[in-house]
């Protein structure tokens, strides 16, 4: 019989005689017609030679069929016939649907599909890497029915990694099974496991941030997975902790944020691959503690102004994480606008909550900017508060270091006086003048000084200076616009750039006698080698012999040089206004007045007398008054020309002579 359905093809051999043609019947089931005229009939035309295929028929259906031999009689005679049965074979099966490909593992891709019903009976799988799958299911890896089970499969022994293409075709139950076309598929075997990352390091950024970062161990990693908690332990694996899935990590670093300040916190990383159910690593970990948050600004900040060249800065801490602090300073009214700008001072110069800031200029405004720094490796800084002051000029009176009161009248003889600085000095008849020296002034430093004269002592009467000098390197000044038995009180103030500046000691106020117009009175504050001998003073040759100051003196606000000079000479003459000298009645006339040349005695003398140039020895002379003017007494006769008369107090000074 044929194959091929829906036909069948009953085969016989005829069985002689008579026999000329043959007749068909068939129905379906087991049982063949009764006769050749039953069921449904070929007749002997469409019959030829001792075989027929029978077409039309129903696939995989049981038919029964009787042959029977005819003659060739008018009528023919038909033989009672032979009968057989058979099954149509099975229509081609349809091709599965839903096919898919499930990569399972490394090596193995599961197949999954539908039966598309009909005659299938099993499945034929054909395989082939790459992206297209055999040509029919005899080609390529070949699986056949028998080892396919149900409508899936588990293809194994493949390589990683790899994409594989799959036909899948259904079969009938036919003896030799019809197979469909078949349905195809692809899908790639899963990556390997991935090895751990490498080098992996925890740096803390910011009080809520620390950055991983790591080197990718390479093979099959695609991505990373993190995860961390608090503390020095990491989690157990990458899905357990706080977790960052791989599509928030990109490369092989990652700032993790929202961290609380000052925390230790641990983390494992672990590389995934590209599978769709990605392969995770053990993983590594590490751990890093948070930095300190950013410390508040101080409070408080005040600057004050200690001298000439130095402000103290006061503040309060704002505390949180203040560890230290750091100072930027400009000159001006505005202050850095960072304390990294500037000129600016180290926290390792800076100790507790006050700093003075030392080496600024006198009369200068300074602006400061205080800012509190934690205790961070790279420390943050704070945007600080600043403060504002200005240095006031602070200066401390050199001393008087010679002063020197010259009368008018030097009995028509010059006077040698030594003064500060200069060699012994010719000072002429009839001058009229007060010297002052000082010493250099303390403080700030000046560049040149004013010169304030006053008949009353008192800052209030020292508003108009009466010279000027323009240089620091003088220090002396001579008043010849004097009266004479004048009080006269001096101040010398320093200046810079031509503001004068005062000091505060009591000494820097001097009151000075200005000798009667009779006179040639000599008042000094500085002696000679003898007199600072005399005084159990140390003499200092560079200077003139001068004494050193011993603060002597002070009486109120002034320095008072007539309670506390040294007398080196006083040299009155007697051309005064009168009608005698010898002899005559007070008030008479001019004296008759021998000029003399240097009447200097012992250091006793020069300390406590007063020297008197008369005229020609006899009866007449001058008079002389230490009491203001109410006892004079008559100056002593003889041939003597110099008279000496005893000064008893220095609150004597100066006498007046008539």
């Amino acid at each position: 019989m044929s194959r091929y359905q829906p036909r069948l093809h009953p085969d016989w051999t005829s069985g002689g005689g008579s026999t000329v043609d043959y007749r068909i019947s068939y129905q379906t089931g087991a049982t063949a017609p009764a006769t050749c005229a039953a069921g449904t009939t070929i007749n002997e035309s469409s019959v030829t030679g001792t075989n027929h295929a029978v077409t039309g028929l129903s696939a995989n259906t049981q038919y029964s069929f009787r042959v029977c031999a005819i003659d060739n009689s008018g009528t023919p005679n038909v033989a009672s016939g032979t009968t057989v049965s058979a099954t149509t074979l099975q229509a081609a099966p349809p091709n599965v649907t839903g096919l898919t490909a499930t990569a399972n593992s490394t090596s193995q891709i599961t197949l999954s599909w539908t039966s598309g019903g009909g005659s299938t009976v099993d499945y034929r799988i054909a395989y082939a890497s790459g992206a297209t799958a055999p040509a029919d299911c005899s080609s390529g890896t070949t699986i056949n029915e028998s080892s396919v089970s149900g409508t899936s499969h588990a293809v194994t022994g493949l390589s990683t990694a790899t994409q594989y293409s799959f036909r899948v075709c259904a079969i009938n139950g036919n003896g030799s099974p019809d197979v469909s076309s078949g349905t195809t598929v692809s899908g790639t075997t899963l990556q390997a496991a991935p090895p751990d990352v490498t080098g992996l390091s925890a740096t803390a950024n910011s009080s809520s941030q620390i950055t991983l970062s790591w080197t990718s161990g390479g093979g099959s990693t695609a991505d990373y997975r993190i995860a961390y908690a608090t503390g020095a332990t990491a989690p157990a694996d990458c899905a357990s902790g706080t977790t960052i899935s791989e599509s928030s990590v990109a490369g092989t670093s990652h700032a993790v944020t929202g961290l609380s300040a000052v925390t230790q916190y641990s983390f494992r990383v672990c590389a995934i691959n590209g599978n769709p159910t990605p392969n995770v690593a053990a993983g590594v970990t590490v751990s890093g503690t948070t930095l300190q948050a950013a410390p508040p600004n101080v409070t408080g900040l005040s600057a004050t102004a200690d001298s000439s060249s130095q402000i103290t800065l006061s503040w309060t801490s704002g505390g949180g994480s203040t560890a230290d602090y750091r100072i930027a300073y400009a000159s001006g009214a505005t202050a850095p606008a960072d304390c990294a700008s500037g000129t600016t001072i180290s926290e390792a110069a800076v100790t507790g909550t006050s700093h003075a800031v030392t080496g600024l200029s006198p009369v200068t405004q300074y602006s400061f900017r205080v800012c509190a720094i934690n205790s961070n490796s790279t420390p943050d800084v704070a945007s600080g508060a600043t403060a504002s002051a200005t240095t006031p000029v602070s200066f401390t009176h050199g001393g008087w270091t010679d002063v020197v009161a010259l009368g008018p009248k030097t009995n028509y003889a010059n006077l040698y006086v030594k003064t500060d600085g200069t060699t012994s000095a010719s000072i002429a008849d009839s001058d009229l003048k007060i010297t002052l020296a000082w010493g250099d002034f303390g403080g700030a430093t000046e560049d040149g000084y004013k010169i304030y004269r006053a008949t009353s002592s008192g800052t209030q009467n020292f508003t108009s200076p009466l010279a000027t000098i323009g240089t620091a390197a003088t220090k002396t000044y001579t008043d010849t616009t004097v009266t004479p038995g004048t009080v006269y009180y001096y101040v010398v103030r320093p200046t810079i750039s031509g503001t004068a500046y005062p000091t505060t000691e009591s000494y820097s106020e001097i009151r000075v006698v200005a000798p009667p117009a009779n006179m040639g009175l000599v008042h000094r504050w500085i002696a000679n080698q003898e007199v600072c001998g005399l005084l159990g003073k140390t003499s200092d040759a560079t200077n003139n012999y001068r004494c050193p100051f011993t603060g002597q003196g002070n009486v109120g606000n002034y320095y008072d040089i007539e309670h506390d000079m040294i007398v080196d000479r006083f040299e009155a003459g007697c051309n005064y206004t009168r009608t005698a000298c010898s002899g005559g009645s007070l008030g008479a006339g001019p004296a008759d007045c021998t000029a003399n040349a240097d009447h200097s005695a012992s250091v006793t003398a020069a300390i406590n007398s007063v020297y008197f140039y008369s005229g020609a020895a006899g009866a007449g002379g001058c008079y002389i008054n230490t009491d203001g003017g109410t006892t004079w007494v008559q100056m002593i006769s003889g041939s003597a020309a110099q008279r000496a008369y005893g000064i008893s107090s220095k609150s004597q000074l100066p006498p007046l002579v008539r």
